[in-house]
């Protein structure tokens, strides 16, 4: 009768122990923050090329009003981290756009520089 429990339990504790593979990855985290807006770009590093368009964007806004917009800073933490962890975001890459905390726009997925650079210009004002 044991021997017929075993390789469930077996199984049990490899399937419960184990990493998800979303788990292990490394979540790369771009900040922006222009006047009281804050702008994330979330990108899973086993994915960074799908960032590409989300980079080229931001870059494009920063230089279209250099003395309007912030710095641009790069940190990596784990991708279930509270800190960069946004409950709204199921695919990578992600874009954030909030003010005083409040979420005004995201976008999601490979999508076009165009859409992503006009999706940041039409949601940041400037002062």
């Amino acid at each position: 009768m044991l021997k017929g429990w075993l390789p469930l339990v077996i199984i049990f504790v490899l399937m419960t122990g184990s990493c998800s593979p979303k788990e292990a990855s490394t979540l790369n985290v771009y900040e922006m923050n222009p006047a009281d807006y804050s702008v994330f770009l979330y990108s899973e590093e086993s994915k960074i090329e799908l960032e590409e368009n989300y980079i080229d964007a931001i870059l494009e806004l920063r230089l279209s009003n250099p003395e309007k917009l912030g710095n641009i800073s790069l940190t990596k933490s784990s991708i279930f981290s509270k800190e960069t962890n946004h409950p709204s975001i199921s695919h990578y890459p992600a874009l954030v756009i909030q003010k005083n905390g409040q979420t005004l726009a995201t976008m999601t997925g490979q999508k076009r520089k165009n859409d992503i650079f006009t999706l940041l210009q039409d949601t940041i004002t400037y002062k």
